[in-house]
């Protein structure tokens, strides 16, 4: 595949284009998040690059790590008793509020395998604050992913308490800054 550059002239009239349509950015920053330099515990995730997953560089998509965060929260959740069987006999949901998501590059490459850790940085009355990391096989930090979600009651269309039991098995997944 090849990709051809505008030559100079071309790229100047395109450049000035461009910026006439830049404005500058209106909305107040979001608070910073402080993490802890350790992650989690908890195995949440295993698995290796594939081609389908990979950017135009070789290297695992934006996709590829959100789809594997989504994952490892999948797995954390089920660890304390958030299962799907809980959720359909309680009436009860998980929904995220806030993200972030931190990269170290280069991602990992087509082929390479990367691991997964979870745990919790804060437990409410109905919400969690959660830290996934991921590793390259070599014990590289490749990416991490702060993520913070509401348990919430399905019916009444707001939060609710996360019962003791869940409450518990989560207090045993908290990072120790």
């Amino acid at each position: 595949m090849t990709v051809d550059a505008p030559d100079g002239e071309d790229w100047a009239a395109r450049r000035e284009t461009l910026l006439s349509s830049v404005a500058p950015w209106q909305q107040e920053r979001f608070a910073p998040v402080t993490l802890p330099e350790q992650g989690g515990t908890l195995t949440t995730g295993l698995s290796r690059v594939k081609p389908a997953e990979a950017d135009a560089a070789g290297r695992l998509s934006l996709f590829g790590f959100v789809e594997r965060f989504s994952t490892a929260n999948l797995v954390n959740m089920n660890s304390i008793g958030m299962t799907s069987t809980y959720m359909r006999a309680e009436r009860r949901g998980f929904a995220t509020f806030e993200t972030r998501l931190e990269l170290a590059p280069p991602g990992p490459a087509i082929g390479d395998s990367v691991a997964i850790t979870s745990g919790m940085l804060e437990i409410g009355r109905s919400s969690v604050k959660i830290l996934h990391e991921m590793k390259q096989a070599n014990g590289a930090r490749v990416a991490r992913f702060y993520q913070a979600g509401v348990h919430f009651d399905l019916e009444a269309r707001r939060s609710a308490a996360l019962p003791e039991a869940l409450r518990e098995r989560a207090r045993a997944l908290l990072i120790r800054a």
